[in-house]
């Protein structure tokens, strides 16, 4: 499958906005330019992305396990909830990422 990395909220959205595919399964860290990843979560259980099913997988990556965005991500119905290295300034590179994205969905 295709396999696609964004960096801010509007540019995911907007790739997804204009997918012709369907959409299987987001890869989304929390911390994003100009937003976070609850925010691409709730548009997409929202059903405001038309070729992405409102209950397809969406996991959520995040530097701390803070409670407050369990509780959101978990009212939102995430899929996974993945915490990233808590070392200071570690960040998975795209690739990483991508292999990530490909053992989710096969």
């Amino acid at each position: 499958g295709l396999i696609s990395s964004r960096s801010s909220v509007k540019e995911a959205f907007s790739k997804l906005m204009q997918s012709n595919r369907v959409v299987d399964c987001v890869l989304c860290d929390y911390t994003m330019a100009n937003g976070n990843g609850l925010q691409l979560l709730q548009a997409i259980r929202m059903g405001q992305i038309k070729f992405f099913r409102p209950d397809a997988c969406f996991v959520l990556l995040t530097g701390s396990g803070d409670a407050a965005t369990v509780a959101m991500a978990l009212e939102l119905d995430v899929n996974g909830y993945l915490v990233k290295p808590a070392e200071a300034g570690i960040n998975l590179p795209d690739d990483e990422m991508i292999d990530v994205a490909q053992t989710i969905t096969g």
